[in-house]
């Protein structure tokens, strides 16, 4: 009998901007998980917020990010970090979630696999 294999939950935490080697790889990783048809699930904070506004969407790494929305995967900004920078939820890209840090909590404990790219 064939394995067949099995899905798994990757979750990535991005905490820098648009642009760096973090960003780079979280979106490449994410798009690898989705080709082998795994869930992906992106909690955007810090500064790596900005990694979900349509307005710079000029970068590659944002385009990268909004490519992956209708092949299934989650993608949240932290809503009080975004607050804190003046951005409202209308500067997201579409289908990005506004999210609290309850969220935050339950996307981890669901997560098959977390990884954390922060500063």
């Amino acid at each position: 009998m064939p394995d067949t294999p099995v899905s798994r939950t990757f979750g990535f935490i991005l905490g820098t901007s648009p642009g760096t080697n973090n960003a780079i790889t979280v979106e490449r990783l994410a798009r690898a998980a989705l080709d082998s048809g795994h869930r992906v699930m992106i909690f955007l904070l810090d500064d790596g917020i900005y990694n979900a506004l349509h307005c710079m969407s000029n970068k590659s790494t944002i385009k990268g990010f909004q490519q992956l929305i209708p092949r299934g995967a989650e993608i949240a900004v932290c809503s009080n970090m975004a607050k804190a920078r003046g951005l409202v939820e209308s500067n997201a890209s579409a289908g990005v979630i506004y999210a609290s840090l309850v969220y935050f909590s339950e996307m981890t404990s669901t997560c098959d696999y977390l990884l954390a790219f922060t500063l």
